[in-house]
């Protein structure tokens, strides 16, 4: 398919015949392939390569601060990133060399069989984007904002490539159909109420949306008491409710107070700082950015036409799911001071509460991509208006005529 493809051959000169059984004519080095072709898959399979290899080295690191290994990343650990010893870190290592790792071998798999990865490519760009501008604000704004060293520039291109990715598959052209015809018009024709799964997944929006705004007014210390209540029984990994973590921190700096206070408490107190931090920026991102979002989605779902919906909600879906996986394991994690996990009493709750505000994104991804027809911009065709759909568009025709 890719020799077809590139070579502009028909497919029946390439498929079920080998390569040996090919008449000369239809070899094609690379020297004769079309230069803006080679380009784009050669850029292409070398971003893919060096963020596998990339991957790897996440999950080395993820592996080795968790202890299942040692060795390997000692000294990178202590002189290049150390920021990479949070919990938060290590559950996006982990994210990053298992998941990520995933979708790099199949859009490589894909591309090799000239087949369309744009929806794979949008969730990874969505996943990847949200990874990165989470951990590197984090790093700037928190404990070691004071002390960037030269690997931390390493992480710039992990941040600027996901977008440009995205703005490169956002501009190519759909997998599906762009205009739509009877069908289209038909399942446009109902309202809200007449489609229950529609409205079934508004209905999770708009509790999403609640649930939003919620917790970004608690990582914004509002002082209502829901707020408070829920930061004290419900997730207290959002942020310390009496400010412990940075007046702590602060107060140890003092060499007297220092020389009275074990080493290893300051060290575990300096990353509970640094959790803080990346968290009340996490909440920050979703408030300002996946709230409007959101918002965008409901009206999608309510208005026909929105041809944006299926490659906006692939995008976000994997931000959000990313996010949620970082957010949900670091407060489960071992390095994670124990009065800022999850409470025994209200563990189920507020994991439940996580995981259906992770994957709702994902189900109304889902729903625009398996069908398209809500959202696409209906072309008119003879007999649309003001008669209902039938399979046969002669038949319709030929009712009205009569």
């Amino acid at each position: 398919m890719y020799l077809a493809t590139v070579c502009n051959l028909p497919a029946s000169t390439v498929y079920n015949v080998p390569h040996t059984a090919l008449p000369p004519a239809y070899y094609c080095p690379l020297s004769q392939y079309p230069s803006a072709t080679v380009l784009n898959v050669c850029i292409v399979f070398t971003v893919f390569a060096e963020f596998s290899f990339t991957c790897v080295i996440d999950l080395v690191s993820a592996m080795e601060h968790d202890g299942f290994i040692s060795g390997f990343m000692e000294f990178y650990q202590k002189t290049g990133e150390p920021y990479l010893g949070t919990a938060y870190a290590i559950m996006m290592c982990y994210w990053d060399g298992i998941v990520h790792f995933i979708m790099y071998l199949m859009m490589i798999q894909r591309l090799w069989n000239s087949k369309s990865y744009r929806t794979l490519g949008l969730f990874w760009a969505g996943s990847l984007f949200a990874n990165m501008s989470v951990f590197v604000t984090g790093i700037v704004v928190g404990k070691f904002g004071s002390d960037i060293r030269p690997a931390f520039w390493l992480n710039m291109p992990f941040l600027m490539l996901p977008i440009w990715g995205a703005i490169k598959l956002f501009n190519q052209p759909k997998n599906g159909p762009t205009l739509g015809g009877y069908r289209a018009h038909y399942d446009q024709s109902f309202n809200l109420i007449w489609r229950p799964t529609d409205l079934l997944l508004v209905l999770l929006l708009l509790g999403a949306m609640a649930f939003t705004l919620f917790r970004g007014l608690v990582a914004l210390d509002s002082p209502l008491e829901a707020c408070t209540v829920y930061l004290r029984q419900y997730e207290p990994y959002l942020k310390d409710p009496v400010g412990y973590p940075k007046v702590m921190v602060g107060t140890l700096r003092d060499r007297a107070c220092l020389s009275a206070v074990p080493a290893r408490l300051v060290h575990s107190l300096s990353f509970v700082r640094q959790e803080n931090v990346v968290v009340s920026g996490l909440m920050m991102h979703f408030l300002f950015y996946m709230l409007p979002m959101l918002g965008a989605f409901i009206y999608g779902l309510v208005v026909p036409g929105c041809t944006w919906m299926p490659d906006w909600t692939v995008f976000v879906a994997g931000g959000v799911a990313q996010c949620q996986w970082a957010h949900i394991g670091a407060s489960l994690h071992p390095r994670t001071v124990a009065p800022f996990r999850i409470p025994d009493e209200a563990f189920l709750a507020v994991l439940a509460a996580n995981l259906l505000y992770a994957v709702i994104p994902s189900l109304i991804a889902m729903r625009c991509t398996s069908n398209t027809n809500f959202f696409l911009t209906v072309t008119k065709l003879p007999g649309m208006e003001g008669m209902p759909w039938v399979p046969d568009a002669d038949t319709l025709v030929e009712k009205k005529h009569n």
